[in-house]
């Protein structure tokens, strides 16, 4: 066991570094300038006219229009300009050579679920927190982007600059990325079953990418699961309590599961990144949410299945 966590640590200090030189700025480089120069001698002497006939068109780098839908975990850092989106963009155009922009419509404390009445200790939750809480969670979120509900007011001033800008731009999106479950978890909603208002972790996700697939037919979507949850020195770890819908792990596989079967892409950042009780003080800010640096590691995650996808 001594040997697997130092592997992950040595693991996560690799690409720590690799984040760090990207912070720092690695050059930017046009589509295909990776590529081997293979032309012979002889084709270096053709005429000017002769290689401006033959030569292809580069293509043009495109900026990618991402739209980002969570709760904190991309929301923290946004004050900062250092939020897993905006250090998505830059690995992307730092790392990959490609243009990116990003609408980060994430806000803190929300679920994909519309949160039902009563909470799992059977306590009524007040309507003014119910009316709040759900018109910010994902499946009004969506109902908001395809045009199945007025955009809330209160989403709208706290998305902030983002939402408007996408309003404004009304660019073709090319992905959004998904990033729930956390609050779903610590919230005790269902992890598992189907329900018509939306009330489980899985009939909000599946709803909501099912209806973002047919309402933006060209734009991808990458699913990912939520982040570990681990307080060593609090001696907690959300992979192994109940909170009355499941452990979080439940609601990993839940979001792997539904992007799976709807066919869009899924990012296991719950396991992936290799955040343990070993590096959890090393990624984690408080045991729920991302530091800076792991921040930067989720955002490399999320550029490289971006740019494989």
């Amino acid at each position: 066991m001594k040997s697997k966590s130092m592997n992950k640590r040595m693991i996560s200090v690799v690409l720590a570094a690799v984040l760090m030189v990207i912070s720092a700025g690695f050059p930017s480089f046009p589509a295909g300038a990776a590529k081997k120069q293979t032309a012979s001698a002889g084709d270096a002497r053709k005429s000017r006219s002769s290689v401006a006939a033959t030569a292809p068109v580069q293509p043009v780098n495109t900026p990618l229009n991402i739209v980002f839908l969570g709760d904190s975990n991309y929301s923290y850092g946004r004050e900062s300009l250092n939020s897993v989106p905006e250090q998505t963009k830059l690995v992307l155009g730092s790392f990959f050579g490609k243009d990116a922009r990003v609408y980060n419509l994430s806000i803190g404390g929300t679920t994909a679920s519309v949160l039902p009445g009563i909470n799992k200790v059977n306590e009524t939750y007040p309507p003014e927190y119910l009316t709040k809480m759900n018109g910010m969670c994902l499946v009004n979120i969506v109902n908001i982007l395809t045009k199945k509900a007025e955009p809330d007011p209160l989403y709208s001033e706290m998305a902030g600059v983002d939402y408007k800008g996408l309003v404004q731009d009304s660019p073709s999106v090319d992905w959004f990325v998904i990033g729930f479950g956390t609050n779903d978890y610590n919230g005790g909603v269902q992890a598992t079953g189907r329900s018509s208002g939306k009330q489980t972790y899985e009939s909000a996700m599946r709803y909501s990418v099912m209806r973002l697939k047919k309402y933006y037919p060209n734009a991808k979507i990458l699913v990912c699961a939520p982040i570990p949850n681990i307080n060593t020195s609090a001696g907690w770890n959300g992979d192994l309590v109940d909170k009355g819908g499941g452990t979080l792990v439940s609601y990993v596989d839940v979001a792997l599961n539904v992007a799976a079967e709807t066919g869009v892409h899924s990012l296991d950042s719950h396991r992936i990144m290799g955040i343990d009780s070993s590096t959890a003080p090393d990624y984690l800010a408080d045991g729920c949410h991302l530091n800076a640096a792991g921040r930067r590691l989720y955002a490399l995650y999320i550029a490289n299945a971006i740019v494989n996808g």
